[in-house]
C-alpha cells in the first residue's frame, strides 16, 4: 500500500482524470486509490469528484467500494454535491448483488446530508424488507444514523415500528441490530426501553446465534423484562446460564446481571445452585486479566463484585484468597480489594486478613500503607474479639517511627476510644511521643481529641494543647474546631487552665470562617451563664461508634444492579447523578462578556416570575458532637444544616431578601428529559467557585446534574440548561409540587430556595400500556375525588398530552364515557373517569394516595381556565 503514498508531481491530477476514464476497471481502480491516498494525507482532490462518480458504474465490488468512501467523505464535506450522488445509491441499492446493496444503503446513513435525507427513505425501506438478512441487518444501522440526523422523519415514516416488528426476524444477527438500534434510541430519548412478555422466547432463541457483541444487547434487554412467575425466571437464567464461562468479560457482566435480578424470583433451592455458578466466573475475569496485567477490566469486575457483595455477601465468601493484594497492582485495584475484603470478614476467617494486612502495612505504598492501617482499625470495630489483637498491631507499627504510620494510627485510635472507652489507654503514651511528627489535619485533630477527652490521664495537656493553640490561626478547619472543643472540655476538668480556654475563645472569635465562630460563642456563653450544663453537654458519654463499610441505599443498590458492567456501576452513582445529556441551545456554561445582560435571559424567569427562586442565607447550625475531621466533605445532605430555616412546603418561610448570589431558575422539558434552565448572578465583590446544588429529599427523585461552574466574577451571571435525573424517591416525604434547592459556594455560605414546578412535568410520558390491568388497577385504586366542570373540547386537548393515554371510550344513554390513566414520574397511578354532561363534563379519579388527586384537578382547572 505505500506506493500509493508517494509525492505528487506536476500534471498528477490530469493523469488521475485519465485513468479515472479509462475503459478498463484495474487502471480505474489505481486511479481510485490513490485519490483515496492523497484524501488521506488531508490534500484535496475534490476537483475529481464527477469522474470518481462516473466509476460508480461498474460491477467491480472492490472499486464500488472505495468510489463510496470518496464521496461519502466530500459529500459530507460539500453537502451541495451530495444530489449528484443520490440516482447512484438508489440504483445500488436495488442491485441483485446482496453486497452492493449493504453497502449502498450503509453509505447512504454515513452520509447525514440534510437536502438528501428524503431521497433516502424509500430504498431504506425496501432495504429493511430485503430477502437477504445481511442486507437488513446493515439496513437496521443505517436507520440509527438518519435518525440521530431526522428524529422526527424516521418516526413519522413508521421505521420506529418497522424496526420493532423485526424483532421477530428469522436471522439472530438482524434480531440483535434491531436491539442495539431500539436500545441506543430508547437512551437518546431519556425512555428506558422495556420488551414485552412475548418477545422473550425468540429473544432466548436467538442468542446462541448472535455474535459476541449481539449476544450483549440481546441479554440487556432480557434484562429489562421481570417475569411473572418464578418457573419463567428459572427458564431465562437456565438459557443464559451458559454464558457465564464466555472468554469476553461483558457478555458474563451481562449474564450475571440476569440472573442476580432472578435469584429473588425463583425458588431458594435453585437459587442456591445458580449462586454457586455465579462467583466461579467472575473470579475467574479477575484471576485472568491479572496474569495479563490488564487491569482495566479487572478493577470494573471488582467494582461489579463490591455491589453483589452489599446484596449477596455470602456468595464470594468462599473466594477471600482472590482478593488478597500483589505488589506490583496499582493503586487502585489494591484499594477495591481491600474494601471487599473487609466487606467479606468474619470471626472464622478474620486471623488470615489479619495476617494479610501486616503485610501490606509494611510495604513502601505509602497511600497503601494507610489505608492497611485504616483496614485495622475496622476489623476492631466490627470484630470485637479481635480488637486486642488489632490494637497490638498498631502499637508495633507506631513503634516504627514513620511518620505516615503514626498519623494513619492516631486516627484509627480515635474510633477505638469511642468504641471502647478506656480499654486501650497504655496506646495514648505511644501516640503522645510522636506529637512532634504529625502534619497531617486529620491527624492533628484526632490527636488533638484524644488529649482533651483523656487529659486527667496526661500529666501534660495542658502544654500540649498550648503548643498547638500557638499555631491556631493557621491550622485548618477541622483542628480549629477539635483545639476549641478540646480546650473547653480541659477546662471543665483542670479550672486552673483559664488561660488556654480564653486564648482558644478569643481566636475563634475572630475567625473568619462562621462555623468555628459560632461555636465560640456558643461556649462563651454556655461557660459563663450555665456551667454545670457545659460539663453535662462536654463530658457526657459519646455515642458508640459501629464499623460501617460503603453500603448503599437498598433501592438505589438494586438500580446499580440492573446495570451490572457498565459505567454506573463503576461508578456507583445512578446514571442521572453524572450523565449530561448536551443540548444545541444553552447547555455549555457561559458568563456575562458585558453588564448589559446575557443571551440567556431572554430564556429565563426574572423577578416577580411564580418560578423563580426565593432566596437566603443559612448559618451552620453547631455539633457539639467532635467529629469535625468529617465535616470537610463535599454536600452529603446540606438539608441536615439549614432545616430549621427551610419549613417543608411553607414559600412564605423564606423572605426574599438581597443576598450576594441572585438566582433565577425554572423546570422545563424538552426532548424528553428535565432541565433546569438556570441564571446565576453573583452580586458579591469576589469571584465566586467551588460551587455545589443539592434538591432536598422528594416524593418524585428528582436529583440535579453536575454543576459545572469553573468561577464566576463579580458582577457577572452564568447560565446553562442542567439535566435533570430521576432517582429511586423518597416516599416518606410530603407530596408537594414544590422543590427545594440548595446552592453552596466559596463564601461559605449556603443558599436555600424554594422552586415551584409546573404539574405538568411531574407526569410521566406513556408510549405502552397494558389495557388489560387498567379495569383491575381501577378497581384497587382506594381513594377518589370527583369535579364537575363546565365547558367543551376536553378530548381534543387531552389527545395532545402524551401524558394523558386513553384507555376506553363509550356512549353510556347519550352521554360519553371516557377512561384515561396517567403516571407521575414516581410511578403513582392516577385513573380518571370523564362522563359528558349537558353543560360540561363530570370527572371521577382515583388513586392509591389521595395527595395525588388535587394536583391533577389542579392542572384540569388550568385547561378549562
Amino acid at each position: 500500500m505505500s506506493k500509493y503514498f508517494v509525492s505528487s508531481h506536476r500534471g498528477e491530477i490530469q493523469d488521475l482524470r485519465e485513468k479515472l476514464n479509462s475503459s478498463k476497471d484495474d487502471i480505474r481502480t489505481e486511479a481510485v486509490k490513490r485519490i483515496v491516498a492523497a484524501m488521506t494525507e488531508g490534500k484535496d482532490v475534490s476537483m475529481l469528484f464527477i469522474d470518481v462518480l462516473k466509476c460508480m458504474q461498474t460491477n467491480k465490488l472492490e472499486l464500488k467500494k472505495l468510489v463510496y468512501l470518496y464521496l461519502m467523505n466530500y459529500s459530507r464535506s460539500q453537502p451541495e454535491r451530495a444530489i449528484l450522488v443520490v440516482n447512484s445509491f438508489v440504483k445500488d441499492s436495488s442491485d441483485p448483488n446482496p453486497l452492493i446493496r449493504a453497502l449502498a444503503i450503509r453509505t447512504m446513513g454515513c452520509i447525514r446530508v440534510q437536502n438528501v435525507f428524503e431521497y433516502f427513505i424509500e430504498p431504506l425501506g425496501k432495504c429493511l424488507k430485503d430477502k437477504d438478512p445481511y442486507v437488513r441487518k446493515t439496513a437496521v444501522l443505517c436507520v440509527l444514523k438518519l435518525y440521530c440526523m431526522e428524529p422526527n422523519n424516521i418516526k413519522e415514516h413508521g421505521f420506529i415500528n418497522t424496526l420493532r416488528d423485526m424483532l421477530l426476524d428469522d436471522n439472530q444477527m438482524v434480531v440483535s441490530n434491531v436491539i442495539a438500534v431500539l436500545y441506543e434510541i430508547g437512551n437518546s430519548e431519556g425512555k428506558e426501553w422495556i420488551i414485552e412478555e412475548k418477545m422473550v422466547r425468540p429473544l432466548l432463541s436467538a442468542l446462541d446465534g448472535s455474535n459476541e457483541w449481539g449476544q450483549i444487547y440481546i441479554m440487556n434487554a432480557i434484562a429489562t423484562y421481570t417475569p411473572k412467575e418464578s418457573k419463567e425466571a428459572e427458564n431465562i437464567c437456565e438459557r443464559v446460564i451458559n454464558k457465564l464461562t464466555h472468554n469476553n468479560p461483558t457478555v458474563v457482566m451481562a449474564a450475571a446481571k440476569i440472573i442476580i435480578k432472578h435469584l429473588e424470583i425463583i425458588s431458594p433451592q435453585i437459587a442456591n445452585i445458580y449462586c454457586k455458578r455465579l462467583s466461579a466466573p467472575l473470579v475467574s475475569i479477575i484471576l485472568s486479566n491479572s496474569s495479563k496485567h490488564d487491569y482495566e477490566i479487572q478493577y470494573i469486575t471488582l467494582r461489579c463484585i463490591n455491589l453483589i457483595i452489599q446484596k449477596y455477601p455470602h456468595l464470594f465468601i468462599n473466594q477471600l484468597r482472590t482478593f488478597y493484594c500483589s505488589y506490583d497492582e496499582p493503586i487502585y485495584i489494591k484499594i477495591e480489594k481491600l474494601e471487599i475484603m473487609l466487606m467479606l470478614v468474619n470471626e472464622s476467617n478474620v486471623m488470615d486478613i489479619l495476617i494479610e494486612l501486616k503485610e501490606y502495612a509494611l510495604s513502601a505504598d505509602i497511600e497503601f500503607v494507610r489505608k492497611s492501617i485504616q483496614a485495622f482499625g475496622k476489623c476492631a470495630l466490627k470484630l470485637e474479639k479481635v480488637a486486642d489483637r488489632c490494637v497490638k498491631q498498631l502499637v508495633e507499627l507506631i513503634e516504627l517511627g514513620q511518620n505516615y504510620i503514626v498519623q494513619e494510627a492516631c486516627i484509627v485510635m480515635k474510633d477505638l476510644f469511642r468504641k471502647y472507652p478506656k480499654k486501650y489507654l497504655p496506646v495514648i503514651a505511644k501516640l503522645c511521643d510522636n506529637l512532634n511528627t504529625l502534619d497531617d489535619p486529620n491527624a492533628k485533630a484526632s490527636m488533638i481529641w484524644i488529649i482533651g477527652e483523656y487529659n486527667q490521664l496526661i500529666t501534660n495537656s495542658f502544654d500540649l494543647l498550648n503548643e498547638f493553640m500557638n499555631s491556631f490561626a493557621d491550622e485548618p478547619l477541622n483542628v480549629q474546631l477539635a483545639l476549641l472543643t478540646a480546650s473547653v472540655k480541659l477546662f471543665i476538668q483542670q479550672p486552673d487552665s483559664q488561660d488556654l480556654v480564653q486564648k482558644a475563645l478569643s481566636e475563634a472569635s475572630n475567625s473568619p470562617s462562621f462555623d468555628i465562630r459560632d461555636r465560640a460563642h456558643i461556649y462563651w456563653r454556655i461557660l459563663f451563664n450555665h456551667p454545670q450544663q457545659t460539663y453535662d453537654i462536654m463530658l457526657k458519654e459519646h455515642d458508640i461508634i459501629t464499623f460501617q463499610t460503603q453500603q448503599l441505599h437498598p433501592q438505589i443498590l438494586n438500580s446499580l444492579l440492573s446495570e451490572l458492567g457498565e459505567l454506573s456501576s463503576v461508578y456507583q452513582k445512578v446514571p442521572a447523578s453524572f450523565v449530561v445529556k448536551l443540548k444545541k441551545l444553552g447547555v455549555s456554561a457561559k458568563l456575562d462578556e458585558e453588564e448589559g445582560g446575557s443571551e440567556m435571559s431572554d430564556l429565563l424567569c426574572f423577578d416577580g416570575g411564580s418560578s423563580n427562586l426565593i432566596g437566603t442565607t443559612s448559618k451552620n447550625v453547631l455539633d457539639f458532637d467532635d467529629d469535625s475531621s468529617k465535616k470537610n466533605d463535599s454536600m452529603k445532605d446540606i438539608f441536615s444544616i439549614g432545616k430549621q430555616t427551610l419549613p417543608i412546603n411553607r414559600l412564605t418561610a423564606l423572605p426574599k431578601t438581597p443576598t450576594d448570589m441572585k438566582v433565577d431558575a425554572s423546570l422545563i422539558h424538552e426532548a424528553g428529559s428535565l432541565f433546569l434552565q438556570l441564571e446565576i448572578t453573583n452580586n458579591s465583590p469576589l469571584t465566586m467557585t467551588n460551587f455545589q446544588m443539592q434538591f432536598n429529599k422528594n416524593v418524585f427523585g428528582l436529583v440535579p446534574g453536575q454543576l459545572n461552574i469553573d468561577a464566576i466574577p463579580p458582577n457577572k451571571r452564568w447560565g446553562a440548561l442542567l439535566p435533570v435525573g430521576l432517582i429511586p424517591p423518597e416516599i416518606t416525604t410530603p407530596v408537594s409540587s414544590r422543590l427545594e434547592v440548595a446552592i453552596a459556594n466559596s463564601t461559605q455560605q449556603i443558599y436555600f430556595y424554594i422552586l415551584e414546578m409546573p404539574i405538568s412535568l411531574l407526569m410521566k410520558e406513556q408510549s405502552q400500556l397494558d389495557i388489560a390491568n387498567c379495569a383491575n388497577l381501577w378497581n384497587s385504586l382506594p381513594n377518589t375525588m370527583s369535579k364537575e366542570y363546565k365547558g367543551s373540547g376536553l378530548q381534543l386537548k387531552l389527545q395532545k398530552l402524551s401524558t394523558f393515554i386513553l384507555v376506553a371510550s363509550k356512549k353510556v344513554n347519550d352521554k360519553e364515557l371516557l377512561m384515561y390513566t396517567i403516571k407521575f414520574l414516581n410511578n403513582i397511578d392516577v385513573m380518571l373517569e370523564i362522563t359528558s354532561t349537558s353543560k360540561g363534563y363530570k370527572i371521577l379519579a382515583k388513586c392509591i394516595d389521595k395527595q395525588y388527586l388535587s394536583f391533577i384537578f389542579k392542572f384540569l382547572d388550568g385547561l378549562f381556565n
